[in-house]
């Protein structure tokens, strides 16, 4: 039997890009990249002793919860976002994985600082 594991995280890909098409208005590279930039979130919180980030059916999931439901509540924040975006794409993932990890952790909003996303340091002129 073959092991279908790629053609059903590509579709479960495929889909939070289209999300996050539609919800933004963006391009389907822009798209990409923010479901890169969340699964990267959540890859890096599992690491750190969250939830496995798996692949259930044709949809990616966070320990037993579906994913998607979490990134179409990110709609809240699109204005933020695409302001963001504007001055600091950096800034902007940023707060998109710290919005998702906020949905999928709420005991910890009140103590959790961004997990992956910290500015670098600036250098004041003399």
């Amino acid at each position: 039997m073959l092991n279908d594991l790629p053609y059903r995280t590509a579709q479960a890909r495929n889909a939070l890009t289209r999300s996050f098409q539609e919800m933004y208005g963006v391009d389907e590279q822009r798209g990409a990249l923010l479901t890169l930039s969340v699964l990267s979130a959540l890859v890096q919180a599992h690491l750190a002793g969250g939830p496995a980030v798996t692949v259930q059916g044709e949809d990616y999931h966070v320990g037993d919860d579906p994913l998607l439901p979490h990134v179409l509540a990110l709609a809240a924040v699109k204005d933020r976002y695409l302001s963001t975006y504007d001055q600091s794409p950096y800034d902007a993932h940023g707060l998109i994985q710290q919005s998702l990890l906020d949905r999928l952790r709420p005991s910890r909003r009140a103590c959790s600082a961004p997990m992956f996303h910290s500015p670098l340091p600036t250098q004041e002129s003399p």
